[in-house]
């Protein structure tokens, strides 16, 4: 039976709906208008991934012409395998008719341009899977164990005080706080969660109120959060994007996805060479089983033979192609790798190369030494899978000829194992000291030699050299522990396979058995069998820890902000209040500059960065007070810095059109040049924002002159061409100047010739 309702009833119940509707009218007014910023956060991101690909893409330029190699047309069997190309190379040479322009080049993947790029790729995958959520500062976001949190995503990056070097951390200011940070702050208020974007002295990022509102989350844990309309709900949901998670970059795991199959080929051959040399001591066992029966079958002895020939021909054709692919794929890493460092010198951030781990010596040592670890792993991988395979299988083998004793053999082994481990894990720290000794001599020797006139001047020479005494001494205080263990490594490794020779045959006879030739000659090949992998298994893993040290570094360089990244970064960093930004800044960020404008100033802040050494963090301190009962203030080991920036101009608004003369006049030190020179990246736009045409030319005041005759600087190393010398001495003016020198175009010019003035400089220049 129907109920009947009163029209006052009616009316309340039909005020109860509308407001319903009005909630969820407003409800989906904010979900559109959260996609919305979403979607266009997403476009964004995808504008400066296609700008960025198409500025490397111009940077790499087109391929070089490749012609075809020797090696390419080579035969597999006869060229391939034995390399019977070379054969012509080596003929003339010998007679001595082969010129470096005939000599054979690397094949067209071995090249750095092509294997160069190919990494470069890979690496720019990694950098935009790194930087996926910079693009959505700003957005709301809430944690992955509490969801009903909220909060707003200020900043994305590595904490250095967290002392966790390889994860990335997500400054999320809550307004909504999750409930386990709360019930840790309520645990011990003075160990709050809770910052201002301060992590420990270390600056981060800001919060919109200055106060303690926001904490570091590892990204694992931070989802951006939206709620959905139902019309988008159908429609599959978020942006892609918004699904992904930043990921730290990794210059080893990009080399091994681009150039991988250049170490992959190798397993087949270090597998069929290990199969052979496994066999030949099983052959050689039938073949003095053969010798010692009393009516040997010629047919057998001659299998026999035939077999150890093939086996013997098969493993020298596999070792050797194993060797050559194993150069050939260190090679290839090394011009890839090569390649990848050049292109990021190209489009590093200023800024970046303020860090004092930054140094030019860093750099130089990454082209040197680092390159060596990444060109001699190829060779020592294969001994990584392979030697324990050999290991395994020659101890199989051993066990068929004495039986148990192999496995007491195999156990003196492993015995020694901790011990090798204990020195590897002790080179491996003192290896890293070294790299860092390293870095130090060599900035300190390259800061010598750029100022080396004024250190001769002010005759500092002597504090110079002692300073890079010092570094040398605390390098090679670290080369000689290095070379301690590795000394105390090979020689367990050498001496142990003769000690377990002596323990298998001792063992062997104690049980009473008999050691016929059948026995000992099988046993000592596959015993040393067993000694190449505990000679190599060592020298691989020594090559293993190189190889990591060298991409780590090599990673935190490739890391390093590059010139789009700075302007959007900092603009968002320190200004006091991201969302205060002005629309129209932003909008310019993804606006293609004017054709008619070659570069544009906007409310622009130039600043540069000066570097300013942490405090230690919170364990280090406690771990100090432990050491100081007494209360002590500690002083801080750390090597961790951060950038501070300085400030040199304020508020500059300025176009400078295409094609017109546009001069900047001021007094001296007014910031004329530091105007000129962050057009280039010279200096950091830490708010408003610079456009500029790609495309800049510039000649500074700092004129390049040799220790050489006027003429050879004018000339350049170029050919003599007396009526182009006689028009560039015209149109730069330097006729007049000629007249005034004693010895004309041969003047000597430098510390052993005559000074010339800033603008005769500029005009040999």
């Amino acid at each position: 039976m129907g109920r009947e309702f009163d029209a006052e009833t009616r009316a309340s119940l039909l005020a109860v709906n509308g407001e319903e509707g009005d909630k969820q009218r407003s409800f989906d007014e904010r979900a559109k208008k959260a996609m919305r910023n979403l979607e266009k956060c997403e476009q964004q991101l995808n504008t400066r991934r296609h700008q960025w690909r198409k500025r490397l893409n111009d940077l790499w330029g087109p391929e070089p012409p490749y012609k075809l190699q020797p090696e390419d047309a080579a035969s597999w069997i006869c060229g391939q395998l034995y390399y019977t190309w070379i054969g012509d190379f080596m003929f003339r040479a010998a007679r001595e008719e082969l010129s470096e322009e005939e000599m054979p080049g690397p094949t067209r993947m071995s090249r750095a341009y092509n294997s160069g790029l190919m990494l470069s790729r890979v690496l720019q995958q990694q950098r935009f899977q790194r930087r996926v959520w910079d693009a959505y500062i700003g957005v709301e976001v809430r944690h992955r164990r509490d969801r009903d949190s909220a909060g707003e995503l200020r900043w994305v990056g590595y904490a250095q005080q967290k002392r966790t070097p390889r994860q990335l951390y997500a400054g999320v200011e809550w307004r909504v706080p999750p409930t386990h940070r709360l019930k840790e702050e309520s645990r011990n208020a003075s160990r709050s969660p809770f910052t201002n974007g301060v992590v420990e002295g270390e600056y981060l990022f800001n919060t919109s109120s200055g106060n303690a509102t926001a904490t570091c989350e590892r990204v694992e844990d931070i989802v951006i959060h939206c709620p959905l309309p139902e019309k988008k709900r159908r429609q599959g949901g978020m942006p892609v994007t918004t699904q992904k998670r930043p990921k730290p970059m990794s210059v080893a795991r990009a080399l091994f996805s681009a150039l991988g199959y250049h170490v992959y080929v190798l397993i087949p051959f270090r597998l069929l060479r290990d199969t052979c040399q496994l066999a030949v001591p099983v052959v050689l066992q039938y073949y003095i089983e053969y010798i010692e029966t009393a009516d040997p079958s010629w047919r057998d002895g001659l299998l026999l033979v035939l077999a150890f020939s093939f086996l013997t021909l098969v493993q020298s054709a596999a070792g050797s192609k194993l060797t050559q692919l194993g150069w050939r794929s260190g090679y290839t890493f090394q011009n890839a790798l090569q390649g990848v460092l050049f292109e990021k010198c190209g489009t590093i951030l200023r800024k970046a190369l303020s860090h004092p781990e930054m140094s030019v010596g860093r750099i130089v040592n990454m082209v040197s030494s680092d390159m060596n670890s990444a060109r001699s792993f190829p060779l020592m991988l294969p001994f990584l899978f392979g030697a324990p395979l050999q290991l395994i299988f020659a101890l199989a083998l051993l066990y068929r000829l004495v039986g148990w004793c192999a496995f007491a053999g195999f156990g003196v082994l492993i015995l020694f194992m901790p011990l090798q481990g204990i020195l590897m894990r002790r080179y491996y720290t003192v290896y890293g000291r070294l790299s860092r000794a390293t870095d130090a001599r060599l900035k300190a020797t390259n800061e010598f030699f750029s100022g080396v006139r004024i250190a001769k001047f002010m005759s500092w020479e002597p504090s110079f050299i002692r300073r890079i005494e010092e570094r040398r001494r605390e390098e090679l205080v670290a080369l000689r522990a290095s070379q301690l263990l590795y000394v105390s490594v090979s020689f367990l490794t050498n001496a142990i396979p003769a000690f377990v020779v002596a323990v298998v045959f001792l063992l062997y006879i104690e049980m009473g058995h008999e050691l016929t030739p059948a026995i000992v000659f099988p046993a000592i090949a596959l015993l040393g069998i067993m000694q190449t992998p505990f000679v190599m298994i060592p020298v691989a893993l020594s090559g293993l820890v190189r190889f990591v040290v060298s991409m780590r570094r090599i990673t935190k360089f490739i890391e390093c902000e590059d010139a789009d990244d700075g302007m959007r970064e900092m603009l968002l960093q320190h200004t006091a209040n991201s969302r205060a930004i002005p629309e129209e800044i932003k909008d310019l960020m993804h606006t293609p500059i004017v054709a008619s404008v070659a570069a544009e100033f906007t409310r622009a802040t130039i600043s540069t960065f000066v570097p300013q050494k942490l405090p230690p963090n919170a364990k280090e301190l406690r771990a100090a007070q432990k050491k100081k009962p007494d209360g002590a203030e500690p002083t801080s080991s750390s090597q961790y810095y951060e950038l501070r920036p300085k400030d040199l101009l304020h508020g500059i608004t300025l176009c400078i059109p295409k094609g017109k003369l546009t001069c900047v006049v001021g007094d001296t030190g007014s910031g004329k040049s530091t105007l000129i020179e962050s057009l280039l990246g010279g200096h950091e736009v830490t708010s408003g924002f610079l456009r500029s045409v790609p495309n800049i030319a510039y000649v500074p005041q700092q004129a390049w002159i040799m220790n050489a005759t006027l003429k050879e600087n004018v000339l350049f190393f170029s050919d003599m061409d007396e009526a182009r010398f006689r028009r560039a001495l015209r149109c730069t003016q330097l006729e007049s100047d000629l007249k005034l020198l004693l010895n004309g175009v041969e003047t000597e010019i430098g510390e052993q010739g005559v000074n010339l003035s800033g603008g005769q400089k500029a005009r040999v220049s």
